[in-house]
């Protein structure tokens, strides 16, 4: 049992996807480590559960009901952060879908959606926290995938957004280094989630590309594994990396 510091002393972080997987461990950490956190979810039943959770273990959390594609909602969410807490310190954009497509089964409402949640979610909560994050040389940490890294049948929209957004913290972190900004990712390969064990696969693939995927996912991540490098990245041990790229996924990507 590896023992936790508080790192985040003082310090407010917003988590999106805080109410399952990779989201819901992340913010135990964040709130182990002594943070104050805003935990976002689109699942109110969720924001409840885990705001208790917290509470009970007393951390200092407050919930905030937001679907990530809507713009205003997610300016309201970092608004409603700053109101309560007076500051932000670290954004976690982990919340995001999948689905398993051949692309002639990718009708315009999947692939408008899987954008997004998965792209258009994140730069709308980064350009509403931006300002915020300047004033108290914060950090991002974007969740990815690598599905961004490399190529991967039957998902080509989730792995289009999902590129975009490597793209997207690259692009941050450079504009934002004179102002004291980082902007980190990391990219999990298979993790087992909510999301892993309920994806949408359309019609059933057939054998070749299931067996295909298998192969290139030979580690089965837990997400406990994920949000310890989300953590990290966004704690002062990481005080010089931005713009970093970094794959947890048991090698699939080496």
């Amino acid at each position: 049992m590896i023992e936790l510091r508080a790192r985040f002393s003082g310090k407010v972080a917003l988590v999106t996807g805080a109410g399952s997987g990779i989201g819901r461990e992340t913010v135990r950490l964040l709130a182990a480590e002594g943070a104050r956190v805003v935990c976002l979810d689109v699942d109110p039943k969720r924001v409840d559960e885990i705001v208790a959770e917290l509470a009970a273990g007393r951390h200092e959390a407050h919930g905030h009901c937001c679907d990530v594609a809507d713009p205003s909602a997610s300016r309201g969410a970092v608004a409603a952060t700053i109101e309560r807490f007076g500051r932000l310190d670290v954004l976690c954009n982990v919340a995001g879908i999948t689905m398993m497509r051949a692309i002639d089964e990718v009708d315009d409402a999947l692939w408008n959606r899987m954008i997004a949640v998965n792209l258009a979610g994140p730069f709308y909560l980064c350009r509403a926290a931006v300002s915020a994050l300047v004033e108290s040389h914060g950090n991002i940490v974007n969740v990815a995938s690598q599905a961004g890294l490399r190529g991967y049948s039957h998902l080509s929209a989730y792995a289009a957004a999902k590129g975009g957004l490597v793209m997207l913290t690259r692009a941050l972190a450079v504009e934002f280094a004179p102002r004291n900004v980082r902007v980190n990712c990391v990219c999990p390969g298979a993790v087992l989630t909510n999301i892993a064990e309920s994806i949408d696969a359309g019609e059933a693939l057939d054998q070749q590309v299931t067996l295909a995927m298998m192969q290139r996912n030979p580690v089965i991540s837990p997400p406990e594994d994920v949000a310890r490098a989300i953590v990290f990245l966004a704690s002062d041990d990481a005080r010089s990396a931005t713009g970093a790229v970094f794959p947890i996924d048991g090698g699939s990507t080496a």
